[in-house]
């Protein structure tokens, strides 16, 4: 039978809460590797659980092959049980194929030519050499391996390892387990450069349909062989008439889907374009009189009777332009094409007030700056329009280095200086908020200048979401505002720490972009390879013992 998933008309709500899936609808066949994306809340986590089984679709059918294994975000596993325990439940079915065989070699032995038992005996081979029954062992090690939990103590439990380690542990279960279909929701988490490598080679080599949920773009481009975009309104006719429309499916790498996602934003923008020209021309014209028009075409020189005759035919005249471009204006208005979403841009691209010094001096010098604890002495010289990149392992002091530059760490060694009337914008990896009862918009004003753009104009939230309070906003929405706080000035000095953390993949790209063409200086510290592997500007390696090295591109 032919392996594959597919959604049809899928719908889906919380009890008591708002819809969160629509009409999706899609086939994954055997083979292809989907990456499913979406705004934070677009419905991804969740569609994984309605094909995993856990959660009842409130319309729509599903079909999946019957060994469908599924990785969670969260996992949960029993604290109780070892790390072999684990080994010995994810390859269980595959072991009792061998006991299978011996028995049924056992049985042929008597039974030579019963056709049934010969026929169940090959099968059994089929399925052990399927699962790779011969070299289990040596599979077991591979995966262990190539995630990096293979020096796990096999007698150690769950409650007596890390977070990292059991997700490590529970992905490696997933590979090693019999399985004609994968689920897998945000598999690189936990995963450094070589573990990631790693899956996206077992999912390449994967026969089976595999749908997986990721914020990681490397991951997704080198994974993915189709992208399933929740977000609605980014059908391929520009959005027209599809604000509740998801699932849109695009065929090709992540790259891919964002090159057919530009066009479709450069279609959509001159659709809409095009329909707003069209009202404000009929608007134009329903201004007009009949008085106006009558004016415009009477001829002087007739009689009376003549020239009334000529006004009531202008009258008429009108009245029928007047209608049809009434007519005309509310077909628009019934089939409106919505404003296209705003990119990202800095405080709506007004980087004009950006300080340049424009001297050969650097603009930001540290000399033996440390930080006891917590970061080794540090000199670095940042010059004018610098784009810098540090980057490191977790605990190399990179958060550290960006609030002494930014002024919220005390350093307890050597001295710093920045140019004298530079401005400083700060992005934290983890933003603190005083008051969560405060809309997300009054937060915003309260923190920004006043006549800044608002977190529309943006590009970052809708109005009704920025009407909400920030104790119901999610993550990704309270760092949208934490962004927009950031690049609303716009400031001389932007600091970015880890700025793609919980942010959707789309508003990575373009905050990727505004950084690109921002003017100033502008210092990243991330953990984001597709980020790294495209960063245009200086980088940094950021070590614990050694401090800041700049990296020298390779010819």
């Amino acid at each position: 039978m032919k392996k594959y998933i597919k959604a049809d008309g899928l719908s889906f709500s919380y009890p008591g809460g708002a819809r969160v899936l629509t009409d999706v609808t899609f086939t994954v066949g055997a083979g292809q590797v989907a990456g499913l994306i979406g705004e934070n809340g677009s419905g991804k986590s969740t569609t994984l659980s309605l094909l995993a089984g856990q959660l009842t679709p409130d319309s729509g059918t599903l079909h999946l092959p019957e060994r469908t294994r599924y990785l969670p975000q969260e996992v949960s596993l029993r604290p109780d049980n070892t790390v072999q325990d684990l080994i010995d439940h994810a390859v269980g079915e595959v072991q009792a194929i061998e006991t299978d065989i011996i028995e049924l070699s056992a049985r042929l032995a008597e039974a030579p030519n019963l056709v049934s038992l010969s026929s169940a005996y090959d099968e059994a081979l089929a399925r052990a050499d399927a699962f790779q029954l011969w070299t289990l062992d040596s599979r077991i090690e591979q995966v262990l391996t190539g995630l990096g939990v293979e020096g796990l103590d096999r007698h150690s439990t769950i409650a007596e390892i890390s977070g990292g380690q059991r997700r490590r542990l529970a992905l490696a279960m997933l590979l090693v387990s019999p399985a004609d279909c994968l689920l897998i929701d945000e598999p690189t988490n936990h995963l450094d450069d070589q573990a990631t490598d790693f899956i996206i080679e077992e999912l390449n080599n994967y026969r089976g349909p595999v749908i997986t949920s990721s914020h990681n773009r490397y991951f997704l481009d080198n994974a993915a062989t189709c992208i399933i975009d929740l977000d609605p309104g980014l059908a391929p006719e520009g959005g027209r008439g599809e604000s509740t429309r998801q699932a849109t499916f695009f065929t090709g790498s992540f790259s891919d889907y964002l090159e057919e996602r530009d066009k479709t934003r450069t279609r959509w923008q001159s659709l809409y374009n095009a329909q707003e020209n069209e009202r404000a021309m009929l608007e134009n014209k329903l201004e007009k009189t009949e008085e106006d028009i009558f004016h415009s075409t009477e001829n002087k020189s007739e009689t009376r009777m003549a020239a009334k005759f000529y006004a009531d035919r202008a009258a008429k005249t009108a009245g029928t332009r007047i209608r049809s471009a009434r007519n005309r204006l509310e077909e628009l208005d019934r089939n409106a094409l919505p404003a296209p979403p705003k990119p990202l841009t800095f405080a709506t691209g007004r980087t004009d007030s950006v300080t340049l010094t424009r001297s050969s001096d650097p603009s930001i010098s540290l000399f033996e700056i440390a930080v006891e604890d917590r970061m080794p002495a540090v000199d670095l010289d940042v010059l004018d329009r610098d784009h810098i990149l540090i980057q490191g392992d977790n605990g190399a002091g990179k958060s550290t280095l960006l609030g002494v530059i930014a002024g919220t760490v005390p350093f307890t060694e050597g001295f710093m200086t920045i140019v004298e009337g530079l401005s400083v914008g700060y992005l934290a990896q983890d933003s603190r908020w005083e008051d969560l009862s405060l809309t997300a918009a009054a937060t915003f004003d309260q923190a920004t200048p006043a006549g800044s753009p608002s977190l529309e104009e943006m590009g970052l939230l809708t109005p009704d979401v920025a009407a909400l309070p920030m104790r119901a906003l999610s993550l990704g929405q309270r760092r949208r505002v934490a962004i927009g706080i950031t690049l609303a000035s716009p400031p001389d000095i932007v600091l970015l720490d880890e700025p793609t953390n919980h942010i959707s993949l789309t508003l990575a790209e373009d905050l990727e972009r505004a950084i690109a063409s921002f003017p100033g200086i502008v210092i990243v510290a991330s953990h984001d390879r597709w980020l790294r592997d495209r960063w245009v500007g200086r980088k940094f390696l950021m070590d614990h013992e050694t401090g800041v090295q700049e990296l020298k591109e390779q010819s």
